[in-house]
């Protein structure tokens, strides 16, 4: 039985109905994400200020960046629906995305580039594009995911080889970085200034690592080995002073690592995440507090742009890296079973369908407040939408993460 299947067509229904697609077909990609028009005054000016482009429609306005990370999730989600469905108009929708990607969007730097292979921010930005670790990671792992799951594509594009480029690249910042000490923000950053993000949260060095276990998987890349464990075994000493949100981008990396190199301190990291997830969720609802710096704040706040859409899928993955840990099966399943009944049901073609920021767990309404980048008024394509698909996706196929990115065999 397909227990969320429905709720994948409703949100795909949104991502074809919504504007974010413009032409629906993806033809030219997916925009960031959608602002409601009842965004607080300052929230709306510093996003009109600081983006490109925008454009409005009647109950909300698109911001048109195309992102490479949102357009990979939002590709390899109609990709794995259409393969579920066997629904060939889906399908279509996910190859012109990756065409987009690849042949329109001059999103990925050449090889001749100082950072080769990499993929820009945005088709368009208002200041020096830079390339950041956490969409590049992305990049890479869903590269991977093409390779193993839709090989023709893999071929196609040949993510194979554009994954392992920038995955040297990758490896070798991660390596540069924990050489280095913590800025005065206790940050920490590329030194050489060719990456963007702090490695020191989860945020990007989860991510980094799950990126670098996939293509190592794969490809077979030991030397990303020691920059892993060096980075592991300083965030399972760190882990427990980061805010909630942190938690499941750490789960992802973890396991990622553990599965792919059967490495201990990955092991060791993995479960140290999955008890700070299980110790800080609601015993009733499953929900995670919210608690990421760009997000309102606030314990009955469920964040499904930081917080809660990534622990769905950290968890999937743990629950079947360990199958025996039935407390982790049991918050996966309360935390499906409430994000599924919080999709909005609008009936305005802009929210019917989608999942926005951030849900008011008392108020048993979307709210909370706004942040430029975070809150209720913003629902993006990638980072929530697609990848909250892709959970219920898999948890339909009784898969995770490590399947379709080709850590295991799907």
């Amino acid at each position: 039985m397909k227990k969320f299947i429905d709720n994948v067509e409703k949100n795909i229904r949104w991502f074809e109905n919504s504007k974010v697609m413009y032409p629906a077909d993806g033809f030219w990609g997916v925009a960031e994400r959608l602002v409601t028009l009842d965004v607080e005054d300052a929230v709306r000016d510093e996003i009109m200020e600081k983006f490109a482009a925008t454009t409005m429609r009647k109950n909300c306005f698109v911001v048109e960046s195309r992102r490479s990370d949102c357009n990979f999730q939002t590709a390899v989600m109609f990709l794995l629906y259409s393969r579920i469905t066997n629904d060939a108009v889906r399908r279509k929708t996910g190859e012109n995305i990756l065409d987009y990607l690849y042949f329109r969007s001059a999103l990925k730097r050449p090889e001749n580039y100082k950072l080769p292979n990499a993929w820009r921010w945005s088709d368009v930005a208002l200041t020096p594009d830079g390339h950041w670790l956490d969409d590049n990671s992305w990049c890479i792992l869903l590269q991977c995911a093409l390779c193993k799951n839709f090989p023709e594509l893999g071929k196609k594009y040949d993510c194979g080889k554009w994954a392992q480029n920038l995955a040297g690249h990758l490896n070798a910042v991660v390596q540069r970085i924990e050489e280095t000490e913590p800025n005065a923000k206790g940050e920490m950053t590329d030194p050489a200034k060719i990456w963007t993000g702090n490695l020191r949260l989860p945020h990007w060095g989860g991510l980094a690592v799950f990126a670098l276990s996939c293509v190592h998987r794969i490809f077979g890349h030991p030397e990303y080995l020691p920059g892993i464990r060096a980075y592991l075994t300083r965030l399972k000493a760190e882990l427990p002073g980061f805010s909630t949100s942190e938690y499941a981008y750490a789960m992802m990396g973890a396991v990622a690592a553990a599965e792919a190199f059967n490495d201990d301190i990955a092991k060791e990291t993995a479960r140290l995440s999955r008890d700070l997830l299980i110790n800080a969720a609601d015993p009733a609802s499953g929900t995670l507090p919210s608690g990421h710096y760009e997000a309102p704040a606030g314990k009955a706040l469920a964040d499904m742009i930081y917080t809660l859409n990534w622990s769905l899928l950290g968890l999937q993955m743990y629950s079947l890296f360990a199958p025996e840990d039935q407390a982790v099966k049991e918050l996966l399943d309360k935390q499906l079973t409430l994000v599924a009944s919080i999709q909005d049901d609008s009936t305005e073609a802009e929210f019917n369908g989608c999942w926005r920021g951030m849900y008011d767990m008392e108020k048993g309404s979307w709210g909370g407040g706004n942040c430029y980048e975070g809150g209720s008024s913003s629902i993006y394509t990638g980072w929530t939408n697609a990848p909250v698909s892709l959970a219920f996706l898999l948890h339909d196929t009784g898969k995770s993460l490590l399947e379709l990115t080709g850590i295991r065999n799907f």
